[in-house]
């Protein structure tokens, strides 16, 4: 964490009261863009974490929000915002179960799988999509035999946004793999 004096210097101040803060505003740019190794300007870093307020056109931020999935809980990513939205630039997978889910800008993935037979196995997503589900994937199979049929089901289409059901031709239990990508 580096320092930063914000009010330096002050109208009033002379160099000799105010030159050990600028020296350490600069110090603290240096650190900020530049890297030993890489050169000058070569990385910024964010220091802090926090949900920045609503921002207007032309205005745009880099700012970091901590992750919420298992992998990065408290640990800070990258995010941008702008009058549209605030959008991660990495990923923070989400897992429920057996269900993941990670977004990159305003896209969202969710992914997973289900045993599923016959028909009307339905895929439920533990968070719906704020806006819509695009489109859908299923694949699977069983072990050995004749392989089923699987569908989305028609009644399902338009895609909602909370999930969609199944139409397997068979009755033996399956493994379903999906996709479902949305916004």
């Amino acid at each position: 964490m580096v320092t930063w004096f914000a009010n330096i210097p002050q109208p009033t101040d002379l160099i000799s009261n105010s030159q050990a803060q600028i020296l350490t505003n600069n110090t603290s740019i240096n650190t900020v863009f530049n890297d030993v190794t890489n050169g000058t300007f070569s990385k910024m870093v964010l220091q802090n974490v926090g949900a920045l307020g609503a921002l207007l056109d032309p205005l745009s931020a880099y700012h970091a929000v901590n992750g919420t999935g298992p992998t990065f809980t408290g640990h800070p990513l990258p995010f941008f915002k702008n009058s549209v939205g605030d959008f991660p630039l990495m990923p923070d997978l989400q897992v429920s179960g057996t269900t993941y889910s990670f977004a990159i800008g305003n896209i969202i993935f969710k992914f997973g799988s289900v045993v599923g037979a016959a028909n009307n196995t339905t895929i439920t997503f533990a968070t719906p999509f704020p806006t819509a589900l695009l489109g859908a994937w299923v694949s699977g199979g069983i072990a050995s035999g004749t392989q089923p049929t699987i569908n989305i089901n028609a009644a399902s289409l338009p895609l909602p946004v909370g999930g969609f059901t199944l139409k397997i031709t068979g009755t033996t239990p399956v493994n379903v793999f999906y996709l479902a990508i949305g916004n």
